[in-house]
């Protein structure tokens, strides 16, 4: 782990630099709202471990607490990554 990261929950890490420094899984480039957004479109958890490999069951499970409990976070990191990836 970076002198940088943080953890914020199990499995769970922030860090200036990676994924913008949204919440992510840790030791991934995979940021959790990413999977939020997945869920939300109709993927089944089998279907987002299917298109993430890397990622475990438990990952998921941290993903979607940590979720819960950054809501708001989580809902503006959407836009904000929608508003960049047009920029491109």
């Amino acid at each position: 782990m970076s002198a940088f990261a943080l953890k914020f929950f199990h499995g769970i890490e922030k860090t200036l630099g990676v994924c913008g420094g949204d919440a992510r899984i840790a030791n991934t480039r995979i940021p959790v709202w990413v999977l939020v957004q997945a869920r939300n479109l109709g993927n089944t958890e089998a279907q987002i471990l299917a298109n993430y490999p890397t990622i475990s069951a438990i990952d998921l499970s941290n993903a979607w607490r940590y979720a819960e409990a950054h809501l708001r976070e989580i809902e503006q990191a959407v836009p904000t990554a929608r508003q960049s990836h047009r920029r491109k």
